[in-house]
């Protein structure tokens, strides 16, 4: 049996990350929103990027990230800057 850790919106808080134990789980599933939080400074939600950062590089394809509805439009927002195109789009 597959043993799965399924993490949901975090919206920056990266102390729910602190001391998750992962080394025993065959896959680590992030359900996405791990931005936007308005109880949450930046730092903190720098911080928990991070740690997930870091999750991905020591599971690789044992990490899996779905995206959310409050991660998507940050993609947006770079992929528009990135490509130099107009900020109505």
């Amino acid at each position: 049996m597959k043993r799965i850790k399924v993490i949901p919106d975090l919206h920056g808080r990266y102390v729910c990350l602190i001391g998750l134990y992962i080394s025993d789980c065959d896959y680590v599933v992030f359900l996405g929103d791990i931005f936007d939080s308005f109880d949450r400074s930046k730092d903190d939600q720098i911080k928990a990027f991070q740690l997930i950062l870091n999750m991905k590089e020591m599971l690789g394809e044992k990490f899996i990230w779905l995206l959310g509805n409050h991660d998507v439009h940050y993609l947006e927002y770079h992929t528009i800057h990135r490509m130099n195109l107009p900020s109505e789009i």
